[in-house]
């Protein structure tokens, strides 16, 4: 399965997926989106799992394989949480930054999920090309914030430092803790 043409493959009617020890499944992109999507579920309520940060002295000391395999395990819970973060704002999918947001990890998510780690030429193309494909997410969050905070505002009908009398509406404080969770998944 080459990771490259993952999107190509979820749009077709089906997919083939490498199984240790099976061989090849051919199953159809909608089950595929259902298996990503309930990975994405499970290891994003992994709480107990915390993330392993590595400094660049330690990547650079690790074989490769080792570092394919870290990559393999970290990125994927990273972005699940993430979009998870995303998937928290109340009517996300209004903002068109979260929705980019989310269609970034989710796919991201997907490819590194799929590609091999044992495989020393292909996988570190994978993770280049999500590299590059990331490249825009200061920008896209930054004005994904912006507009949360703003409808924050909005829907409380406040100004910035006022109370509020309805709890239930995101506050800046809220707001803040959201995108700071967000921001140390990386």
């Amino acid at each position: 399965f080459d990771p490259s043409h993952s999107s190509k493959m979820l749009r077709q009617t089906t997919c083939m997926l490498r199984v240790q020890r099976c061989g090849v499944v051919q199953i159809t992109a909608s089950r595929l989106d259902e298996f990503v999507r309930a990975e994405i579920s499970l290891l994003a309520r992994q709480s107990s799992r915390p993330l392993r940060p590595k400094t660049l002295h330690e990547m650079v000391h690790l074989p490769g394989s080792q570092v394919g395999q870290l990559v393999h395990e970290e990125l994927p819970v990273r972005f699940a949480r993430r979009i998870k973060q995303i998937e928290r704002i109340k009517a996300w999918q209004s903002i068109p930054e979260l929705v980019s947001l989310h269609a970034m990890h989710t796919r991201s998510f997907s490819e590194v999920r799929m590609a091999d780690p044992s495989d020393l030429e292909g996988y570190p193309q994978a993770i280049f090309k999500i590299r590059h494909r990331h490249k825009t997410i200061g920008p896209l969050f930054a004005e994904a914030l912006r507009r949360v905070s703003f409808e924050a505002l909005r829907l409380r009908q406040l100004q910035p430092g006022e109370l509020a009398e309805d709890e239930s509406q995101p506050d800046h404080e809220s707001v803040e803790l959201w995108a700071e969770t967000f921001l140390q998944s990386r």
